[in-house]
């Protein structure tokens, strides 16, 4: 190559590379070849439809002892309460908290910082006055 700088007109005498187009595609099941993630989300599917299977069980026998579409509604309900209620006050007690501890810091770094000490002069900086060491 020659030093000097080409002008855009001017053509190269060199072909630019071809990019070649990544061969390290995204693999989607790599996660599943680390034997710890796999046995963690086969335990989690075989949670996951031993719960599924104990509502069905539960609602058949309930069903089946009392013929009763109301009582299957209500172990239904007696099911799903305890989750939304826990639900709404696991999401609205952290919010709460962080704006009650925000405040109470707010308060204390608002009213306390006249109490800073190191911005008050000594009694070597009041006598010397201007002059620091």
């Amino acid at each position: 190559m020659s030093s000097h700088p080409q002008s855009p007109n001017q053509k190269s005498s060199q072909t630019p590379p071809k990019i070649n187009p990544p061969t390290d595609r995204h693999d989607p099941f790599a996660v599943l070849r680390i034997r710890d993630f796999r046995l963690f989300a086969i335990g989690r599917i075989l949670i996951f439809t031993s719960f599924q299977m104990q509502t069905v069980a539960l609602g058949w026998e309930i069903y089946d002892r009392t013929g009763s579409a109301l009582a299957l509604g209500g172990v239904g309900l007696a099911q799903v309460t305890p989750m939304i209620l826990l639900t709404l006050l696991t999401g609205h007690l952290p919010i709460a908290m962080i704006a009650k501890t925000r405040s109470y810091l707010q308060f204390f770094y608002r009213f306390s910082a006249p109490l800073d000490w190191r911005q008050f002069p000594t009694v070597k900086e009041r006598s010397l006055g201007s002059m620091s060491y």
